[in-house]
């Protein structure tokens, strides 16, 4: 399987592909945040490594969320710039789930 599509910005995203990359990203998200909060309580280096780790995975995940956005708005035949909608809070919510339900044109050759 291929990553480095799921990080590019040219192409399109299916729906069902857009919303794997989300909840995938949301999963990871959880388990970091789990896992450096378990670290934390080791003490200084275990905050370290789990600050590390979450920050690292935030940048993954918020990248290939972003891309996939992108992608998907290409798709559905909408101006990619409506992804910075995505840094709006409360907006962000309905956001994804209009780029996750709105349907592919199929005369797209991107």
């Amino acid at each position: 399987m291929n990553f480095k599509k799921y990080l590019a910005f040219n192409g399109i995203a299916s729906r069902s592909e857009y919303w794997g990359v989300i909840l995938i990203s949301w999963a990871f998200a959880a388990i970091t945040m789990m896992l450096a909060a378990g670290f934390s309580i080791t003490g200084y280096l275990g905050m370290i490594i789990g600050f590390i780790a979450m920050v690292v995975v935030n940048v993954l995940t918020i990248w290939a969320g972003l891309a996939t956005s992108v992608r998907r708005c290409k798709d559905a035949g909408i101006n990619p710039w409506f992804v910075l909608t995505l840094i709006i809070p409360y907006v962000n919510i309905v956001t994804t789930i209009v780029f996750g339900v709105l349907e592919s044109k199929t005369d797209n050759k991107v």
